[in-house]
């Protein structure tokens, strides 16, 4: 047998063993978790000409894709690696936190909110986000739910991923009770439930208009889509 053949082999008994990771095989309920942002709720959102601000946008395929729909946009991020790919596809990012965003008030149509929330200061990011919208603008995001933190804890093989659940877990029952995270670097990551979104988006002038329901775990949401609207009301 040649090394080109040997190789082969055992890639094609690694793929065996090790099938491709999947969200549905953690959902309970049955359900397989379609990417939202490819969804028809999700693009009709943003409709051709709308500028939208993708905050937390990594390397900018969310972003690329709005463009590609004959939108507008623009980016921002912290992460360095990221800024230079989305700059390689010719996108215009800018380094900035979600906690001050450099645009004007009232300047975006749209603004995208990835999966970011944990690395913020949460009312200073939605502060940001309700400032740059125009009224009636939308707020298109997904969070980290209950149930993301409780399948990596129960769930997955890989001892870092347990760590990062239980920490998240953590946190957000410190977060709760103390309104405080644990220090540094271990406070980085934590769920969100409806409520204290509920309380977040009353305090910044925001309305949730949809909720689309994602995978579960021990009956939980995996995930939490979010369709929201800033409202005319200055807050």
């Amino acid at each position: 047998m040649s090394k080109r053949q040997s190789a082969a082999d055992l890639g094609a008994r690694a793929s065996r063993l090790k099938p491709e990771m999947s969200w549905a095989a953690y959902a309970l309920d049955g359900r397989v978790n379609d990417d939202y942002f490819r969804t028809n709720s999700y693009l009709e959102s943003f409709p051709p000409g709308s500028f939208v601000i993708d905050v937390g946008c990594g390397s900018g395929w969310r972003l690329e894709e709005h463009i590609a729909c004959g939108g507008r946009g623009a980016g921002t991020e912290v992460d360095e690696q990221s800024l230079v790919e989305a700059r390689a596809k010719g996108l215009n990012v800018v380094r900035a936190p979600a906690e001050s965003l450099p645009f004007e008030t009232g300047s975006a149509d749209g603004v995208i909110f990835s999966g970011v929330l944990p690395f913020t200061v949460e009312d200073q990011a939605f502060a940001e986000i309700a400032r740059v919208l125009r009224p009636g603008g939308r707020l298109e995001a997904y969070y980290l739910g209950v149930g993301f933190a409780l399948r990596d804890l129960f769930v997955n093989r890989d001892v870092r991923k347990r760590y990062y659940g239980l920490r998240s877990l953590v946190n957000s029952v410190m977060m709760g009770v103390a309104n405080r995270k644990l220090p540094g670097k271990y406070g980085d990551t934590m769920y969100v439930t409806h409520r204290r979104l509920a309380e977040l988006y009353a305090r910044h002038g925001l309305i949730l208009r949809a909720h689309t329901p994602s995978p579960t775990f021990m009956g939980q949401p995996v995930f939490i889509y979010h369709s929201v609207e800033r409202s005319g009301v200055s807050k």
